[in-house]
């Protein structure tokens, strides 16, 4: 199948996201490019996720990937002393683990030129006090992102 729009791998975890992963399907079916757009459902703080949804990107669309936005994120507010064993867990998975891993398992896939995006948060440079493990968190994808740019021989830009 010869694709020439752009082809889209959307993940989502509940029903209110899967309603807004639809909204985007229906928008790049509306582009009448040849662009084509698939849902994942992945919960990033499963640790196969990363690897089962390019997996399924790859055997929808090819051999090759282009862009990963990595936007996977949850937020607990708590100040420090209120941050529970279980929220740091939720956080660090979903908010560091899923961007490190989803990243090793499309390079195989990334061609020149690639893009990966991970989106973060302004709290991670100017800090709240209810927000602060999730505000290191997000300081944690934007080191990960600059340390990424000297990485390997494919060096995807970051």
């Amino acid at each position: 199948m010869d694709l020439t729009g752009p082809q889209v791998s959307i993940t989502f975890v509940s029903p209110s996201s899967e309603t807004r992963a639809d909204e985007v399907i229906s928008k790049v079916a509306s582009l009448k490019n040849d662009s084509h757009a698939v849902k994942i459902q992945a919960d990033m703080r499963d640790l196969r996720a990363p690897q089962r949804a390019v997996a399924e990107t790859i055997a929808a669309f090819g051999n090759s990937i282009d862009i990963l936005v990595n936007n996977a994120g949850v937020a607990h507010a708590a100040p420090l002393g209120e941050v529970t064993s279980d929220d740091f867990a939720d956080l660090v998975d979903v908010n560091v683990r899923s961007v490190v891993f989803t990243a090793q398992a499309e390079l195989p896939y990334l061609r020149s030129p690639s893009r990966i995006i991970s989106l973060s948060s302004a709290l991670s440079r100017i800090g709240q006090p209810a927000a602060n493990v999730y505000a290191a968190t997000n300081a944690a994808v934007e080191a990960f992102a600059r340390l990424g740019r000297r990485a390997g021989p494919r060096r995807p830009h970051l």
